[in-house]
């Protein structure tokens, strides 16, 4: 099962590089609608991840599967590092194109995105 799941935050990290690039032309264009939907595309990404991030949470702390957890623990714990440095990578990425952009973009990605940000990555 973590397997599915690490596997799982790999691919929508994936699919969230690819949202930030798409948002990240779109605004070179003056279409707020396609950059609005660029925004919408980032929460969806944003919110099963979070999901998915709560249902790895979940199966590290059932008491059965502690010990899988202890026995493959350098495993996971590299698995972890790689996820949260490409979420630290997204997160400047993500931040530089919110420093870039008027106040009204950041308010918009803030206002889907910021309770899934206080989650916390794993």
């Amino acid at each position: 099962m973590p397997e599915t799941l690490i596997a799982e935050l790999e691919r929508l990290g994936s699919e969230l590089d690819s949202a930030l690039a798409a948002l990240m032309d779109a605004t070179g264009t003056n279409s707020a609608e396609q950059r609005a939907a660029e925004i919408e595309r980032i929460a969806r990404v944003l919110a099963r991840r979070g999901t998915v991030l709560d249902a790895f949470e979940t199966w590290l702390h059932t008491t059965r599967n502690a010990r899988a957890t202890a026995r493959g623990r350098h495993y996971w714990q590299e698995a972890l590092q790689r996820l949260q440095q490409a979420d630290t990578r997204r997160a400047e990425q993500l931040g530089a194109l919110l420093a870039a952009q008027g106040t009204q973009l950041q308010q918009r990605i803030a206002q889907r995105a910021l309770f899934i940000y206080q989650r916390g990555t794993p």
